[in-house]
């Protein structure tokens, strides 16, 4: 809930008065998974799917209004989050499973320069990852049959 509502509670309470001063910029940290459905990450995607869906309809109705929306969709960041993280069934991810994961300290200039770029949408992922976003826009039987074969390998690990 926490990952679109608040977002979206935020916005809506901000919102009047940048129309009124026809001056803003909204930027919303979602994830790349919010492009990409990962196995065992099913509400975690929905709410990050739903906050794109909602800053990509809004960026279209204020467009005209001086307000600014960026979506920012990183990979893995090390947080507390990522360490935590459990699969569908409640059991945890084997360690390392984000050993590829970003630095807070790495990554927050490279998106305080997308937002002063006033970029649309920022996509600071690895190359699988945005490989694989790719490939669900271009290719999405083969997106599919990617994630059952990572679900079902996923399944086995953590049997």
């Amino acid at each position: 809930d926490v990952n679109y509502f608040s977002g979206v509670a935020l916005t809506k309470a901000l919102l009047p008065a940048w129309l009124q001063a026809r001056h803003g910029h909204v930027v919303q940290i979602s994830s790349i998974q919010g492009f990409i459905g990962l196995p065992g990450r099913t509400a975690y995607s929905a709410t990050k799917h739903a906050a794109i869906g909602f800053y990509d309809s809004l960026r279209a109705e204020v467009a005209d209004s001086g307000i600014s929306v960026t979506v920012v969709a990183p990979g893995y960041i090390e947080t507390n989050h990522s360490q935590n993280a459990a699969s569908g069934s409640g059991a945890h991810y084997p360690a390392g499973h984000v050993s590829k994961a970003t630095s807070p300290h790495v990554m927050a200039p490279q998106i305080l320069a997308a937002v002063g770029r006033r970029r649309a949408e920022f996509i600071p992922a690895g190359v699988k990852e945005r490989l694989a976003a790719w490939i669900r826009l271009l290719c999405p039987p083969l997106f599919f049959s990617i994630m059952r074969r990572r679900a079902r390998k996923e399944h086995r690990e953590l049997a």
